[in-house]
């Protein structure tokens, strides 16, 4: 497993939501954030949704990742959706994909909750 960074990705951003945003926002919310890299789709050149946020170090960005996830953004009852950033070292390829909003059959156990529904 990747020892974590000062690194957190950030899911579920609206088009609106630049860099100047997010800093403000977690400025906000009392956590300096260095750099927002915002990742844009490659064939639209449209924000993809995710960015990742660097903190100072890594007990901030872990402060950060235990305080703020699932909560709702300020004014809002949308849910801030963080996950440690993961890394690539060597010629290892590291692909992470995010889903929410599953369905409570989804998951384990999931066929025995469905099987029970019919």
């Amino acid at each position: 497993m990747t020892q974590p960074t000062a690194s957190l990705w950030m899911g579920d951003l609206e088009a609106h939501m630049d860099e100047d945003y997010l800093v403000r926002l977690f400025d906000g919310l009392g956590y300096r954030v260095l750099s927002v890299r915002l990742i844009k789709d490659k064939s639209t050149g449209r924000p993809a949704g995710y960015c990742f946020l660097e903190f100072e170090d890594t007990r901030t960005a872990h402060t950060a990742l235990m305080n703020l996830n699932l909560k709702a953004w300020p004014n809002t009852k949308k849910l801030l959706k963080l996950n440690w950033a993961s890394t690539n070292s060597g010629n290892k390829q590291e692909h992470s994909v995010y889903v929410g909003e599953l369905d409570n059959s989804v998951g384990i156990g999931g066929e025995e909750r469905e099987r029970e529904r019919e």
